[in-house]
């Protein structure tokens, strides 16, 4: 909330949280495993229907005293209010049924400038489950889950000898199937239109409870928004220049969405935006760069695989 209020201070937009709760409680059935999740998402975002607060912060901590203990992501919905009105309800009465690559390309909710990225090791600590023990092991993952000959074809894409391990190997193909490659897909889907601009976060926590498990899940958020204390990370100045990056980039763009935001922690600098014919990535680490090549040039060999 103190991030948009800086958005806000000259009083030219008027951004804000109108709703929230956890991924796991509302609005996300991940897993397949309880559809009312979604009902709970569908009433909090777009109907405005839940307990209200005047902030996401007096949210948040009333349901941590309620129920000590709780995760973030276990949260209930919630409801942002001003006046005792929902500050937020979607009132214009349209509902995009489309995959987000058909809605970025026909422009459904306009011509609307996007940054989308993902870390650089998306499937460590677990997230990509258990790695194969062994390079027998990882080929015959790769034919349980996509049969013959894509499993050929993905190991040739990936093979053991190119990384440091078995787990390396799986983790990078994982994040590039899952996360970074589609994060790719989407700001090709949407550069014919208004500028996109595609970032790799790698930046990972020297202490806390992520320490040591590399730029995984997640960690892009708790930078943007300086939530370290999420993991229990003290910060140190690189991780501030990485924060300093990322908040002048985002409220660049909110700001003044006509123009290329800025990439850098301090100075002049505008993020090239993605063009399919010259890619240009900013990887934001304790050096932020921008990048000639992404996830080592794989996206089109996966994609021709159909795996996005």
């Amino acid at each position: 909330e103190q991030f948009l209020a800086d958005i806000n201070a000259d009083g030219t937009v008027d951004y804000c949280v109108a709703s929230g709760g956890g991924r796991m409680n509302i609005t996300m059935d991940r897993y397949n495993a309880d559809w009312s999740m979604v009902e709970r998402g569908w009433n909090a975002h777009v109907k405005a229907e839940g307990r209200m607060f005047a902030t996401m912060h007096e949210a948040v901590e009333t349901f941590r005293a309620e129920k000590p203990g709780i995760l973030d992501q276990d949260l209930p919905a919630f409801v942002i209010e001003r006046d005792g009105a929902p500050v937020g309800p979607i009132v214009d009465g349209v509902v995009v049924t489309s995959d987000p690559h058909t809605a970025l390309i026909a422009e459904t909710v306009g011509s609307i400038p996007i940054i989308v990225g993902a870390t650089s090791e998306e499937g460590g600590a677990g997230q990509s489950g258990v790695p194969p023990a062994d390079d027998t092991a990882y080929r015959a993952r790769l034919t349980a889950i996509f049969g013959s000959p894509k499993d050929d074809q993905i190991y040739a894409l990936y093979p053991t000898a190119d990384f440091p391990s078995v787990a390396d190997t799986w983790i990078t193909f994982w994040a590039d199937w899952i996360m970074n490659c589609e994060a790719e897909e989407l700001a090709r889907s949407a550069s014919g239109n208004a500028a996109s601009y595609l970032y790799t976060f790698s930046r990972e926590f020297s202490t806390g409870s992520r320490a040591g498990m590399g730029a995984m899940h997640a960690n892009d958020l708790m930078f943007l928004f300086e939530t370290y204390d999420v993991v229990g990370h003290t910060p140190d100045a690189d991780d501030a220049a990485v924060t300093d990056a990322m908040q002048n980039a985002w409220i660049g763009l909110a700001s003044d969405p006509t123009t290329a935001p800025p990439y850098l922690p301090a100075g002049a600098s505008a993020w090239p935006p993605f063009d399919i014919n010259n890619v240009q990535v900013v990887n934001f680490d304790a050096a932020v760069t921008v990048d000639s090549i992404h996830r080592g040039g794989r996206y089109a060999s996966l994609r021709d695989l159909i795996l996005l």
